[in-house]
């Protein structure tokens, strides 16, 4: 018996709609040409379109490629007809490489890769692990392990081979995009929540960070099978979560989990282990011969013979022989290796021993300040932390470089920055800890007053991107602080850091779970400090983000907690407090879809609004228009939107001023006032590219779709409603995807119907 599907003859027909509607030609016309080179007649193709399925699956590959060349279809075309046609998920994915190759969309600058900057000039070769971890990346295991002792490079190996797959031009290329995660500075952090948050920030799809973590796995899981993704986790010994291991064993095809350990994991099954031993003698010069060409102006105490004897003393550990090779700048090769002690754990502390003591106080409060910071920290902040002048820092930074307690990230027009080896790390922990407790809180206030004023540097509302770029580089250090000022129980430091990262959510909307989180520890900072406002605006706010992205449930109990807590309240609360209160009910009821009572809490709002800035003011005035355009009320809202335009010109919020030129071109389409729908998108259009609230550009997308759609111009139409619902989706405004995916639907009916 023949196979059918329905979905499979109804996406051809779409797709030949599309050739003979864009080429001018006949349904006949075209199905002679798209037989000639099956060796058909068009009566076949007539029982293809009525949902036989070709037997050959190269008569499917032809169609399809007919469909996506001449017809102009796209992604989500291509995906559903070859699943209609139930080939393969190998054929599918090679005919989707080929036929729709992947590139960042041009709406956005498209993160693939979160690797950080390498800390080396020159990459010393380690030929035969590489080529075992290459080889391990290609096989049918899921994870590969690179395991070896502390010190011997295997973070640096791995790091070079994921930025060869990303950014190289002379190697295969097995992935189109990097995930990087570490928890050097906080052992035991890294779980299956935070892989999945990661994941979704790379790939750039932040609306997934909000999903309970069964529906965030299964999302992760679908992206993991559409798009090749190497998964680097550094310091994987430390991993207690057993669920996460479970996961990374059976993790989809054909991306891959490459974890570097220091020792070979248990509960992996389906895993391929490569041990990286120490360097050979080859090696080991190629080192050394970086080291001198990097430092031409010095010289290094001992000679050639004298450096070989004291390198094979150690042994081939990459990093203990960095160590050895900066004492060489202060102390005869010679002497130091009748000094050294054998074993690996005591040749360590010797070595990191006799580099702390050639330290200056001021080189020491630098690298005390560098274990403040979890992943980099530029001259500027460590000059700050240390109390130290610009050039007096970069000076002993040099010398920290010298002697490999530093590690100087090798980027290109950017801002030097430095990073700690793990090891180092530990070890001025270690002293850090010796010092008197006065001086350890001086030194960590420094900090956090460094991380406050950057925290508070960028204003809560109407950031500019370059603002926001700052921050964004310094969240996770911003992060730490304020998870180090909640273990102190430093609840104002801690409240002034988290409404200090608020415009990276309110405007980029990253980590949404972790703002969550902060929100949380906010509450909690609040009622330790018997301050009942603090208490309602975290509460508020909560509600408000958990609102805006459509999440009822989870709202539901921050909800109840907030509304018991002001009613035991009254009369205690400040206007501000009160009005966050108000506006999480009015965002709440607009979740909910009740328009009309959202209008009358929005229309209450205007007044205290008014009293607190312009800014809330217009922002009040947003949701109002927005209420009335869903009740259908056109007139007033777009004489609200008319209005908002002006304000919003007035005081550069250029967010508002796209929603309203998106709004009035919606209200257009609606009327059938065409003239007027296209002069309000050609003013967004204007505009978009510097708009810092994302969801624009998918409505932007969306209503453009709708626009063509009433031109006839169906090709521009189809490939606008398919970009709209790619950025609903990524940002996990699931009702609207379906709504834009619904009119890609009725988009191909139409076509059907035309021819």
């Amino acid at each position: 018996m023949e196979k059918r599907s329905e979905l499979f003859g109804r996406h051809l027909k779409a797709g030949m709609a599309s050739i003979a509607y864009l080429e001018g030609k006949t349904q006949q016309i075209v199905e002679e040409e798209l037989g000639a080179p099956l060796h058909i007649a068009g009566v076949t193709l007539q029982r293809y379109k009525a949902g036989y399925l070709p037997s050959d699956p190269a008569s499917i590959e032809l169609l399809a490629e007919a469909c996506v060349r001449r017809g102009l279809l796209g992604r989500i075309w291509l995906e559903r007809f070859l699943d209609a046609a139930r080939l393969p998920d190998s054929t599918k994915r090679d005919l989707i490489a080929r036929l729709l190759p992947e590139q960042p969309p041009s709406h956005a600058a498209l993160s693939q890769s979160n690797l950080p900057p390498p800390s080396y000039r020159h990459f010393v070769m380690r030929s035969s692990a590489y080529r075992a971890v290459v080889k391990s990346l290609q096989s049918e295991h899921s994870t590969s392990q690179l395991v070896s002792l502390s010190g011997m490079g295997k973070t640096t190996l791995a790091h070079y081979i994921a930025s060869e797959q990303q950014y190289g031009q002379q190697v295969p290329k097995l992935f189109s995009a990097s995930v990087w995660i570490s928890d050097n500075n906080r052992p035991n952090s890294i779980s299956l929540r935070s892989i999945v948050e990661r994941i979704a920030q790379v790939l750039d799809y932040p609306g997934i960070a909000l999903l309970p973590l069964e529906e965030a796995l299964s999302k992760s899981e679908e992206l993991l099978r559409r798009h090749a993704v190497l998964i680097v986790i550094d310091n994987a010994e430390t991993i207690g979560d057993n669920a996460l291991l479970h996961w990374l064993d059976r993790l989809p095809k054909p991306s891959h989990a490459l974890l570097i350990s220091r020792f070979r994991l248990p509960n992996l099954s389906n895993s391929a282990v490569i041990e990286l031993g120490p360097m050979n003698t080859s090696e080991i010069q190629s080192l050394l011969s970086d080291r001198l060409a990097r430092n031409k102006g010095h010289y290094l105490y001992g000679k050639p013979a004298e450096i070989d004897r004291l390198a094979q003393r150690i042994g081939g550990n990459a990093k203990a022989l960095e160590l050895a090779f900066g004492l060489l700048y202060y102390q005869n090769s010679a002497l130091l290796e009748a000094e050294l002690p054998s074993s690996q754990v005591d040749l360590f502390k010797e070595l990191l021993g006799r580099s702390w003591r050639l330290l200056d106080t001021p080189a020491r409060m630098l690298l005390y300040a560098l274990t403040f910071f979890p992943v980099s920290a530029s001259k500027e902040a460590l000059a700050y932390c240390a109390d130290l002048s610009l050039a007096g820092c970069e000076c002993h930074c040099q010398r920290l470089v010298e002697l490999a307690l530093f590690e100087q990230e090798q980027s290109e027009g950017q801002q030097t920055r430095y990073r700690l080896h793990p090891l180092v790390r530990a070890f001025a922990t270690s002293q850090f800890a010796c010092l008197p407790d006065y001086q350890q809180e001086q030194l960590h206030m420094r900090w956090l007053t460094w991380c406050l004023e950057l925290s508070n540097s960028s204003p809560q509302y109407g950031a500019t991107p370059e603002q926001l770029a700052a921050l964004e580089q310094e969240y996770e250090t911003i992060q730490s602080a304020i998870i180090w000022a909640e273990d102190h129980r430093n609840d104002r430091i801690l409240i002034k850091l988290i409404e200090g990262l608020r415009p990276l959510y309110t405007l980029r909307g990253l980590w949404a779970s972790k703002v969550l989180e902060n929100l949380r520890r906010q509450r909690d900072a609040a009622q330790r400090l018997g301050d009942q406002n603090g208490v309602v605006v975290a509460l508020a706010q909560s509600v408000q983000i958990l609102s805006k992205h459509k999440q009822l449930e989870q709202a539901a109990c921050p909800l109840a907690e907030l509304q018991q807590f002001v009613q035991s309240s009254q009369g205690a609360l400040q206007p501000a407090s009160i009005f966050e209160y108000q506006v999480a009910l009015a965002l709440y009821a607009t979740a909910q879809g009740e328009h009309q009572r959202a209008e009358g809490l929005w229309h209450e709002l205007l007044a205290p609004a008014q009293a607190r800035s312009r800014w809330h003011a217009l922002q009040v005035r947003r949701w109002l228009a927005n209420s009335l355009l869903a009740q259908a009320q056109f007139e007033a809202a777009r004489a609200l939107f008319q209005e908002l335009q002006v304000d919003a010109e007035a005081i550069n919020d250029i967010a508002a001023q796209v929603e309203g030129a998106l709004r009035l071109a919606q209200i257009a389409l609606e009327e059938r006032v065409f003239d007027s729908a296209a002069a309000a998108l050609e003013s967004c259009r204007n505009l978009i590219d510097h708009d810092p609230e994302r969801v624009h550009r998918a409505e932007f997308a969306w209503i453009n779709g709708q626009y063509q759609r009433s031109m006839l111009e169906y090709s521009a139409a189809y490939k606008a409603f398919e970009e709209s619902v790619e950025l609903f989706e990524r940002l996990g405004m699931e009702h609207e995807a379906e709504r834009a995916l619904g009119d890609l639907h009725n988009l191909e009916h139409e076509q059907i119907l035309l021819n």
